[in-house]
Parts: C-alpha cells; sequence; structure tokens
C-alpha cells in the first residue's frame, strides 16, 4: 500500500499503526509506503515501531523522508531485534545519524532476516 505524500500526520499514523499491529493473520498488506509524510519521532517510536515488533506479515516498510531522528531511529532499531519477517526497510533522508545508524546496524544482526545495508 503506497500513501506517501498525503500529509499524514500522527492521527493518521496511529490508525495505521493499529492496523500493522493486528495485521498477523489474514491480512494482504505486506508492503507499506509512508514516504514523505511527516511521522516524525514520535510516530516512528510510539507507533510504527510497537507496530512493528508484533506484525509478522509486512515485509517491506519505507519512511523516506518522514521526519524521523535520533528516538524514532533508536525504536526501530529495537523493534527490528525481534520482528522476523520484515526484509526491506528504507529510512533514506531522514535526520539519522551513523550513531543512530549503528544502532540499527547492532539490530539487524540479531535480525537474520533484514538484510544489512
Amino acid at each position: 500500500m503506497g500513501v506517501g505524500s498525503n500529509k499524514i500526520r500522527r492521527n493518521g499514523i496511529g490508525a495505521i499503526a493499529k492496523v500493522l499491529e493486528t495485521n498477523n493473520q489474514s491480512s494482504l498488506l505486506h508492503t507499506l509506503y509512508l514516504d514523505s509524510n511527516k511521522i516524525g519521532n514520535e510516530g516512528a517510536a510510539t507507533m510504527i515501531a510497537k507496530a512493528l515488533r508484533s506484525n509478522q506479515k509486512l515485509h517491506t516498510l519505507s519512511l523516506w523522508n518522514a521526519g524521523i531522528g535520533r528516538e524514532g531511529a533508536l525504536a526501530i532499531a529495537k523493534a527490528l531485534e525481534t520482528n522476523i519477517k520484515l526484509q526491506s526497510l528504507d529510512l533514506w533522508d531522514n535526520y539519522i545519524t551513523r550513531a543512530h545508524f549503528a544502532a540499527i546496524a547492532t539490530a539487524l544482526e540479531r535480525n537474520h532476516r533484514l538484510p544489512s545495508p
């Protein structure tokens, strides 16, 4: 599902995260593009990362240009330690530094399903 550049903010991300959290049995949602929406740290940390911890269907997630920084990156890294289905994650053009990517790389070492960059 592609919903990039739709001005999705906190409420919209909350609704999408709830769908992702329950997207485990018969759902057909395997790909989600949230590019160029202002998700930010709060949306990434409290909503998307929480959903990734329980979601076992999504295999592609694109958060390109989503306004994600330190807190969001660290929350996503933590979620990647337990999510075994995600195969592709795009975090390009966010406010993520080398240190934040190092946390994500460490998570990738623990999660052998998501290929390293």
